[in-house]
């Protein structure tokens, strides 16, 4: 009988212990969520989530908690230097309601729905610089700025690399400068877009060349081989009544279109290519699509050069 009693107590004090580490190691979105939605589209971002993801996003006091099927990604609030938004227009309906556009023209200014995209910046433990774009209702987004304090911010920027020695060993590595935007036309939503969109397609067709984001403090990024800036301008969203009332002229008019000017250089001062890319994009998400367009054109010309061919 004393022995069970022991026994009894010992799994007691194991299940207090369980208890206590579990406590003591909680992450931050099992707070008290201060808001949350079961609504949301990851658009971009999230280093291990397909991008397109629907799924839940919730905050809490000290951190932003994106959850979906296919996995998980936190961020703590400390971490965000940048928070801004964009309205969209959304075609709705597929091809059958592109058919039904074109015989009823009127139709496209009813079949159609606004959405808010919301993009967060922030760095990571090495002080690389990360992004996610999400997708909700203008309805949900608009307790965003009023209940968490999540107003629209300027981006931080990097501090300047240093200049690399002639004579000092550099890796096989290429960094990506976080983007500006040359003119006021082009929203920070969609510099976010571009970025990890980009990122994206560099990882998934890169050489040998290892890639770096910006900011990134690891030894590797001091004086990495090559250095890929980006530049954006001329963003103009599309109008897709115009488009159905114009007839014909709508497969030239009210495009979406978007300019970006694309620059590598090598350690040693080589100019690899600087060229202007640009893309008009029309159909069902084509605000959404341009600047992966864009990205897919960057992608593919960088395929021709020495950062990834070697």
């Amino acid at each position: 009988m004393r022995s069970f009693e022991k026994l009894f107590i010992c799994i007691l004090a194991s299940q207090q212990l369980v208890c206590l580490a579990a406590r003591a190691n909680a992450s931050p979105t099992d707070e008290h969520k201060i808001w949350n939605s079961d609504h949301v589209r990851m658009i971009a971002g999230g280093e291990n989530i397909k991008s397109n993801t629907a799924g839940t996003l919730s905050l809490t006091e000290s951190a932003i908690a994106f959850v979906s099927p296919h996995g998980r990604a936190t961020i703590e609030r400390s971490k965000l230097t940048s928070v801004s938004w964009s309205e969209v227009r959304l075609e709705e309906g597929g091809t059958a309601g592109l058919i039904g556009r074109k015989a009823m023209p009127l139709l496209a200014a009813v079949a159609q729905s606004s959405v808010k995209l919301l993009a967060i910046e922030y760095r990571d433990d090495k002080n690389a610089y990360h992004g996610m774009v999400f997708q909700m209702s203008k309805s949900e987004a608009s307790y965003l700025p009023r209940i968490f304090e999540l107003k629209e911010s300027s981006s931080a920027t990097d501090s300047p690399s240093p200049a690399c020695e002639l004579n000092q060993h550099a890796s096989t590595a290429m960094l990506f400068e976080k983007p500006t935007a040359e003119d006021s036309t082009v929203p920070a939503v969609y510099q976010t877009l571009a970025y990890e969109q980009l990122s994206k397609r560099i990882q998934e067709h890169a050489g040998t060349a290892q890639f770096m984001r910006s900011g990134d403090h690891a030894s590797v990024a001091e004086c990495p081989t090559y250095r890929l800036s980006l530049s954006l301008k001329d963003f103009q969203g599309g109008n897709v009544v115009f488009r159905a009332l114009a007839g014909p002229l709508g497969m030239f008019s009210g495009l979406t279109s978007l300019s970006a000017q694309a620059r590598l250089q090598d350690n040693q001062g080589n100019v690899l290519f600087n060229e202007n890319f640009k893309v008009s994009q029309r159909g069902d998400s084509d605000s959404l699509a341009v600047t992966d367009r864009i990205a897919k054109k960057i992608a593919d010309k960088l395929k021709t050069t020495s950062a990834q061919r070697q």
